[in-house]
C-alpha cells in the first residue's frame, strides 16, 4: 500500500479491539494483509462479512476496492463509518445485515460491544427471539447469492469471519461457489462451529474438486496448503477459544501467492 490507515482511537464500541491490536507496532492479521494487498486492485469488489470496525474494509478501500463491508452489529456500523471518513474512503460501504443461508430477519441478543459476544438469536434461543425484548436488535437477513445475484456483480475476494456461523454464510453462496471466480478468505472458529449445527469437514464439501488452491493465512506470512490439510489443522483447536485458522481458498486459475 502507498499510504497507512488510521483507525479512531476513541471508539468506544471496538476500543478494545483497536488498542490491543492496532497500536503495537505490528501488522495485525499481517498475512491476509498480504494476500488482499495481492488480490485487491482498483475497481475490485471485496465483501467483508464481519467487518467490526471496518479494519478489512479500510485496508481494501486504500487499494483502491469497493467494499461492501457487512457487519450485524449495530454499534460497529457508526465506528465502520468513522473510520471510512478518517481515511477518505468513498467506495466503502457498511451494511447492517446478517448474512447466512437463508432471507428474512434475525433477531441478535445485545450483550457486548466486544467482538464476537453479540450473538444471534436462533443460537441464543432455539426458538423465535422475543420481539418485545428491548435486548434484542432486529436485522436483515440475507444470502450472498441474493446480494450479487440481483446486482449482477461478482466479488473478487469475499472475507468471512462470523464466530461459527461459516458453514451457513457457505451455504447461502452456492452460486457465487459455483461460478468460481470469487476467493474466499475464512476465518474458522471450529470451536463455535458445531453450536450451529455444523461439522467442520463440511467446509471440504463446498469446495469440492480441483478447481480450488489454499493458502494457510494463519501465520505472518501464510503458505501453501490443502484443505484438508488446513481443515485438519483447524480440529486439532476444536475445543480452544484461540485456536482459529484462516485460510485462503481461490480459483485454481489465478496466478501467484500469498507472500
Amino acid at each position: 500500500m502507498d499510504r497507512a490507515v488510521r483507525f479512531a482511537l476513541d471508539a468506544r464500541p471496538a476500543h478494545r479491539f483497536i488498542t490491543e491490536n492496532l497500536t503495537t507496532g505490528d501488522v495485525y492479521e499481517a498475512a491476509v494483509v498480504i494476500y488482499l494487498t495481492r488480490r485487491l486492485s482498483a475497481g475490485a469488489l471485496f465483501v467483508d462479512i464481519g467487518a467490526h470496525a471496518g479494519y478489512f474494509a479500510c485496508i481494501a478501500g486504500v487499494l483502491g476496492a469497493t467494499v461492501h463491508a457487512i457487519e450485524p452489529q449495530r454499534p460497529l456500523i457508526t465506528v465502520i463509518e468513522r473510520n471510512i471518513e478518517l481515511n477518505g474512503l468513498d467506495r466503502v460501504h457498511p451494511l447492517h445485515a446478517a448474512i447466512s443461508d437463508q432471507d428474512g430477519m434475525t433477531g441478535m441478543l445485545r450483550l457486548t460491544s466486544s467482538p464476537g459476544l453479540q450473538v444471534h438469536g436462533e443460537f441464543r434461543n432455539p426458538d423465535t427471539p422475543d420481539p418485545h425484548n428491548r435486548h434484542t436488535d432486529w436485522v436483515p437477513l440475507l444470502r450472498l447469492d441474493t446480494l450479487y445475484d440481483r446486482l449482477e456483480i461478482v466479488p473478487r475476494v469475499v472475507k468471512i469471519d462470523v464466530e461459527g456461523m461459516e458453514l451457513r454464510v457457505l451455504a447461502g453462496a452456492e452460486k457465487l461457489i459455483a461460478g468460481g471466480k470469487t476467493a474466499f478468505v475464512i476465518e474458522i472458529h471450529p470451536h463455535l462451529i458445531s453450536r450451529f449445527q455444523g461439522r467442520l469437514m463440511d467446509i471440504a464439501d463446498r469446495f469440492a474438486g480441483d478447481r480450488w488452491r489454499v493458502f494457510d493465512l494463519s501465520d505472518r506470512r501464510g503458505h501453501t496448503t490443502t484443505l484438508a490439510e488446513g481443515l485438519a489443522k483447524a480440529a486439532e483447536g476444536t475445543e480452544a477459544e484461540d485456536g482459529r485458522v484462516t485460510l485462503a481458498i481461490e480459483p485454481a486459475f489465478w496466478t501467484g501467492g500469498p507472500a
